[in-house]
């Protein structure tokens, strides 16, 4: 459930830092993604490995794919696998939402009433 199908094209930068690009063929391996993080025009996958892919696409688009219609959106920057969540704590009014990796992501008030039956 927490698998999605893509294909990367590998693009080595200056800083040696690797960037994947990613495009729209599936391939026969499954590459796990934790979370899908909005930057501008262009969407980060942050895999289970901890690498990072760069995608030229918004995170409107991916949100609208089969393979990330079970993935929820906790603000308006995050699109999170939920398969990964590993913790959900509430300090006051925010709601915080931790994942495998140890990244944690602040809940959006206005989602909370939706996330509500999803995250308990």
């Amino acid at each position: 459930m927490g698998d999605c199908r893509l294909e990367f094209n590998f693009l080595k930068l200056q800083n040696n830092l690797t960037t994947f690009i990613v495009s729209r063929l599936p391939i026969s391996e499954p590459l796990n993604v934790v979370c899908l993080e909005a930057d501008i025009n262009y969407t980060i996958f942050h895999l289970n490995d901890g690498k990072k892919v760069v995608s030229s696409f918004t995170l409107k688009r991916f949100q609208e794919r089969p393979e990330f219609s079970h993935y929820i959106r906790v603000n308006r920057g995050t699109l999170l696998n939920p398969a990964c969540i590993k913790s959900v704590s509430q300090v006051g009014k925010v709601k915080t939402i931790g994942v495998n990796s140890g990244r944690e992501f602040i809940v959006s008030r206005r989602r909370m009433k939706d996330l509500e039956g999803l995250l308990g």
